[in-house]
């Protein structure tokens, strides 16, 4: 009996039910760190915001009719192509595995649909955004936001990793734009490589220091906050080659940026199904996907911080791309 033919009600009912719990086994790790909308049709325009204005003095005691208009713009997110994974199911542990959450199976494919949403939100975050009517004007992230792998206040000299000099330029940033940094969440996704440069900082062992940087620690004893940023540990974020004194360096793109104006639009959540496939002698074919598209709302509201990435931490990128 082929496995499409063993594949009933009851084993159908399970994998669903299995599937709901990968999904959240298995979650992506930016997802709850961005603000999230329900999309329908092929655009949504979910962000209506305006550009500063300053307040006038009346120009008597008695009351008036204002007008003082602020430019208003849209920003708007695209329906996309599935985020997707799946195999033919011709092994029994594969057809075995559709049962459980914690097989391999659903790891993989529920966790590369998870990777792929990851992936989304950071290209929102850094990617072009989308203005005007229905999303025509292209609007990248200008340099202004950029602080270059070789910042630092301390005299050091080259590229470097992350550092408290970067985080606090960061806050620093935020707040000569006017947000108020007791109402937004400052949010910062760092790779396990940029967590230990913050551990060797000398900083984070002075007192004084200390109680300038507020930094926060998890109950696993893990640098959780500091300066205002959230830190998010994750991998994902996008590397590029820049000209550091001539020489072409890896850098990893991390952004700072506000969770209030990030905006994940979810057209479909993530899903399972499996079925015969005709093309393929009806043998059973299981699928995981999801359809979300990410923008940023701001361009304020993005620091892009560029991080020097060690040559090995690069090698163990490419070969898990290559995988």
């Amino acid at each position: 009996m082929s496995y499409a033919e063993q594949f009933d009600e009851t084993r159908k009912k399970r994998f669903r039910d299995q599937g709901k719990l990968a999904a959240g086994y298995y979650k992506s790790m930016m997802r709850e760190h961005v603000t999230e909308i329900d999309c329908e049709g092929e655009s949504d325009a979910p962000y209506l915001f305006y550009d500063p204005v300053k307040a006038q003095r009346a120009s008597g005691r008695s009351q008036t009719n204002i007008d003082n208009p602020a430019k208003r713009r849209r920003r708007w997110l695209h329906y996309q192509p599935d985020i997707e994974s799946g195999e033919l199911v011709d092994k029994a542990d594969v057809f075995k595995g559709m049962q459980d959450y914690k097989s391999e199976t659903m790891r993989v494919h529920y966790g590369a649909v998870s990777n792929g949403i990851d992936e989304t939100i950071f290209d929102g975050i850094l990617g072009d955004a989308y203005e005007g009517k229905l999303g025509s004007k292209v609007v990248t992230l200008p340099s202004r936001q950029l602080i270059l792998p070789t910042f630092s206040k301390s005299g050091t000299t080259g590229a470097v990793g992350m550092t408290i000099d970067k985080i606090r330029e960061s806050r620093k940033r935020f707040a000569a734009k006017r947000y108020n940094l007791n109402q937004y969440d400052i949010m910062l996704p760092l790779s396990s490589q940029q967590i230990d440069d913050l551990g060797d900082e000398e900083k984070l062992l002075s007192v004084e220091y200390r109680q300038q940087a507020g930094p926060e620690y998890s109950s696993e004893g893990k640098l959780a906050r500091i300066w205002n940023h959230n830190i998010i540990e994750v991998e994902g974020a996008p590397l590029i080659q820049v000209d550091v004194d001539g020489t072409l360096t890896w850098v990893q793109r991390v952004p700072a940026y506000l969770k209030q104006r990030v905006v994940l639009g979810v057209w479909e959540d993530v899903k399972e199904d499996a079925w015969p496939d005709t093309h393929k002698k009806n043998q059973l074919t299981m699928r995981v996907w999801a359809n979300m598209d990410c923008r940023r709302m701001e361009e304020a509201a993005v620091n892009e911080i560029q991080c020097l990435v060690p040559p090995e931490y690069v090698a163990d990128i490419e070969e898990l791309e290559a995988a």
